[in-house]
């Protein structure tokens, strides 16, 4: 379904969303019977036209409200879109990289333990993340050029928690700090049931 556009009082484009893409913002399923194209393109983000807004275009206009929406709902974490958009940059030296790659990613959340480095650690991988943990692993059995030591699953790798990596970054405000106990600063393990490549 085409989506329309209005301007915000701060001359800010704002798109009517449709559920599906309501959904996507707030890191909920997408709703049943969502129409094919659509779910592709909010998943892989391919804005096809001006019909179709990018994700980043999406986030821009309704950041605000999916933020207050999700400190509200879940203090000491952040939807994905805020991770892939907003959440702090590292430059391409600080992940290992060569200062040629084309633009700075977001900066994981520290590793404080456990087995095994990412891929991108040890082999010529690129880093991916999913909300600030690195996605891909070696793996038993790999190929030559997957090298590194795969996770010990009695010794996951372990991370900073988000509420860790935001304060960190003085990115909690203090009301939303109130709300947080001491288990939600402790270090998180990696699961086997993560988005993760291995």
């Amino acid at each position: 379904m085409p989506v329309k556009r209005r301007k915000s009082k701060r001359n800010k484009t704002i798109f009517e969303l449709t559920e599906a893409q309501r959904a996507f913002l707030h890191d909920e399923p997408l709703p049943h019977g969502t129409e094919g194209f659509e779910a592709f393109q909010l998943r892989r983000d391919c804005a096809m036209d001006d019909e179709y807004p990018s994700n980043s275009a999406l986030w821009e206009a309704y950041r605000e409200e999916v933020l207050a929406a999700w400190i509200a709902d879940h203090p000491g974490t952040r939807p994905n879109l805020w991770w892939r958009f907003d959440a702090p940059r590292s430059a391409p030296e600080a992940l290992g990289l060569t200062s040629e790659w084309p633009d700075k990613l977001e900066e994981p959340r520290r590793q404080l333990g456990g087995s095994s480095q990412p891929l991108y650690q040890t082999s010529a991988y690129a880093p991916r993340f999913w909300r600030g943990i690195p996605t891909d692993w070696p793996w038993v059995g790999a190929d030559k050029f997957n090298l590194g030591t795969p996770i010990d699953w009695s010794d996951p790798p372990k991370f900073e928690s988000e509420a860790a990596y935001l304060d960190r970054h003085g990115l909690l405000s203090p009301a939303e700090r109130r709300r947080l106990t001491a288990d939600d600063f402790e270090p998180v393990a990696l699961e086997s049931g993560e988005p993760l490549c291995q």
